[in-house]
């Protein structure tokens, strides 16, 4: 699979999980806000059994990059988003279950795992929790299996938000930050991601 494929899969995947349940009418996302992740600790190895967290938090006040304008995005009905995991081992086969490979935690907001969206083998759905006028998530990734994986952040939509007589939707672009990706390791191999890639990929190695 080309990295190019790699993005198109993510991005459908994520705008199909967040339109569940939401009126045709409301599909195409009011705003659009740029919000970043780290993940930590960011070691090119980690051991079977140790954990690394994702984590991302934004203020309900956010900027519309379409608009330039602050909007008071709050009581989100839902903010989700997704994480796909690829053992490179196994780059290209859609039929390997990376997902089994970690185990996982959630500790602000979900990880979760749903056999409703396609590739449920390769990623698991996020969903972010709201609290204190910020909305937060922060999930724990445990490895079970030796290897060399590429871990890919999906982009983000809401359901609109609680209270309100519009379903008015946003979109979030999730971007890593603080945290040193190691994409070396499927560059010097596969080739060159775009940045589009760059900016929502992580490379690791899992050892004994």
């Amino acid at each position: 699979m080309d990295t190019k494929m790699y993005r198109n899969i993510l991005f459908f995947i994520v705008i199909a999980i967040s339109n569940t349940g939401c009126p045709d009418k409301c599909i195409n996302p009011e705003y659009h806000f740029e919000v970043e992740a780290s993940i930590k600790p960011d070691n090119e190895a980690i051991k079977i059994g140790d954990t690394i967290f994702v984590e991302s938090h934004f203020s309900e006040s956010l900027l519309d990059v379409e608009t330039n304008m602050i909007i008071e995005y709050s009581n989100a009905k839902k903010i989700g988003s997704n994480i796909g995991f690829t053992n490179l081992d196994f780059y290209g086969n859609l039929n390997y279950n990376s997902i089994l490979d970690f185990s996982y935690v959630s500790i602000s907001g979900q990880i979760y795992n749903s056999k409703d969206i396609p590739l449920p083998n390769q990623v698991n759905q996020l969903t972010y929790e709201y609290a204190n006028n910020e909305y937060k998530l922060k999930i724990g990734i445990i490895p079970r299996k030796k290897g060399i994986y590429l871990l890919g952040l999906g982009n983000g939509l809401s359901l609109g938000r609680k209270n309100t007589k519009e379903c008015d939707q946003a979109s979030f672009s999730i971007t890593l930050s603080n945290t040193d990706q190691h994409l070396y390791l499927f560059e010097d191999v596969y080739g060159n991601l775009s940045e589009y890639d760059r900016q929502r990929s992580y490379c690791f190695r899992v050892v004994d």
